[in-house]
């Protein structure tokens, strides 16, 4: 049973409004820990853009967190990345006393971290806190691999919160005969958008519409809709924008397949992919990549792809855009592996022992 005033202190750079798969889990946290009966609170604060003072930039930072933690009197903090919140809370773990858990996602192993005296420091880091919690085995692996003890890390997936259940999961009817395919996610490079309209551009004489969610980073706000329009599909795909998490949910319940072949590249990874779940809760069969930690958020609810292979996915594309009962049994698995895995309940069960395994319960 869960003590009197319990305290919890999430620190992240991303919360809702903002968006991604940070900001998402950050805000499911947050609901699975309030349900079990702790006092949460959300230290937000961005990385500050002038870059002609660091110091004086970590400095406040570090008051700023310092007069939150020690003035809150916290039993957890828990940092959604190394830096600087994890960081900043280990600096101060002496004077408080707050167990520190630190989550990875995975993009913070790789490239310039992955080497030198930041590599050192951030190994340094991890072994000192109290817990890890790795967002998928690939993640697991790859901090074991960086030089991180392995009883420290503990594998907590993301989940699906309940008000997900909110949105009917019962599939429309289609308004003409056309495949509803979906992408969600930031429009960027590493993301495979290129891959799915070429793809698709060899699909012309199938029925199928393209519907994209999401925002596109600085320098990229016209280079899909232009992609698009240069394959000579731009009438059969649609770009939404950024929409509400609500929006997201009902389009992947409208959609037939939903697709993303996130790329492996040298400095970023796809370490697991929130969207893969909540496609396949609304049983919406997925196309991923078998790279990180897709095939763990996939499974059997979908197929997995080579990167950048795109023959493999223009096959896939065009079996699940032709074969209604391959789609049907795919959707079948999708909902039965999120009702076994991936809700809030076992999650949070899952979670009590990590907790208790620290003694704050």
């Amino acid at each position: 049973m869960i003590k009197e005033s319990r305290k919890i202190l999430i620190c992240t750079h991303d919360y809702p409004p903002d968006n991604g798969g940070i900001a998402a889990f950050a805000r499911d946290l947050n609901v699975l820990f309030s349900n079990m009966g702790y006092e949460v609170k959300i230290h937000q604060q961005k990385t500050s853009e002038n870059t002609l003072h660091p110091i004086l930039n970590f400095v406040r930072t570090f008051a700023d967190l310092w007069n939150k933690i020690i003035s809150g009197q916290y039993d957890l903090v828990l940092a959604t990345r190394i830096l600087p919140f994890g960081l900043l809370s280990l600096l101060i773990s002496p004077f408080i006393k707050s167990k520190i858990i630190i989550q990875v996602h995975g993009t913070e192993i790789t490239g310039r971290f992955n080497k030198g005296w930041r590599k050192s420091l951030l190994k340094f880091s991890y072994n000192r806190v109290n817990q890890i919690w790795a967002n998928s085995l690939n993640t697991e692996e790859r901090l074991i691999n960086f030089g991180v003890k392995k009883n420290k890390i503990k594998l907590v997936y993301p989940f699906l919160t309940n008000d997900i259940s909110k949105i009917s999961t019962g599939k429309s009817l289609p308004q003409n005969n056309k495949i509803r395919l979906l992408t969600a996610g930031t429009l960027y490079p590493r993301k495979g958008i290129d891959l799915v309209l070429k793809a698709l551009s060899n699909l012309k004489h199938l029925e199928w519409e393209y519907i994209l969610i999401g925002q596109s980073p600085l320098g990229y706000k016209n280079v899909y809709p232009q992609l698009a329009q240069n394959l000579g599909i731009e009438d059969r795909v649609k770009f939404l924008g950024q929409v509400n998490r609500q929006t997201v949910w009902k389009q992947m319940l409208a959609a037939d397949l939903f697709v993303l072949p996130s790329r492996e590249v040298h400095d970023d990874i796809e370490s697991f992919g929130i969207v893969y779940i909540e496609a396949q809760y609304f049983g919406t069969p997925c196309i991923g990549t078998q790279t990180g930690g897709i095939p763990e958020a996939i499974g059997d609810g979908g197929y997995l792809i080579e990167n950048e292979n795109i023959e493999q996915l223009e096959y896939l594309l065009k079996l699940l855009i032709t074969d209604e009962k391959k789609r049907r049994k795919l959707a079948e698995n999708s909902r039965h592996r999120i009702e076994n895995s991936f809700t809030m309940a076992k999650r949070t069960e899952e979670i009590k022992n990590y907790l208790g395994i620290l003694s704050i319960l």
